[in-house]
């Protein structure tokens, strides 16, 4: 199995409790404003790149709608979307957030994949 085939390995939480401020894209679904560029963007690609959703770069700092949601299916440009869809669906997350898809892997386990689009 491919290392990009089974969720990502637990662990203890790091760094601030919950992220700065909601992002959206460009042109985003839910009708809400664009996000400023800000620091905040700018380390999330970073994180994202980490984890292998996104080309390791120099960064700029604005949340573009390719970052979002993936420039292709390749899971190296699979941008937030892609990074949010790999993690394992445990109970008592909620499905029922705005976005939120339920999938079943090859295995059949469920997993959440949720982005604002």
């Amino acid at each position: 199995m491919s290392w990009y085939e089974e969720g990502y390995p637990g662990g203890t939480p790091v760094g601030p409790a919950k992220l700065p401020r909601a992002l959206y894209p460009p042109a985003n679904q839910a009708g809400k404003p664009e996000s400023s560029p800000g620091p905040d963007v700018q380390a999330m690609k970073r994180a994202v790149s980490r984890l292998g959703r996104w080309p390791w770069q120099s960064f700029d700092q604005a949340y573009s709608r390719g970052f979002a949601l993936g420039t292709s299916g390749n899971v190296k440009d699979s941008g937030v979307a892609g990074a949010a869809g790999h993690r394992p669906y445990r109970p008592g997350r909620r499905p029922d957030l705005p976005g939120a898809q339920v999938r079943k892997d090859s295995g059949g386990a469920a997993s959440r994949r949720t982005a604002c689009l």
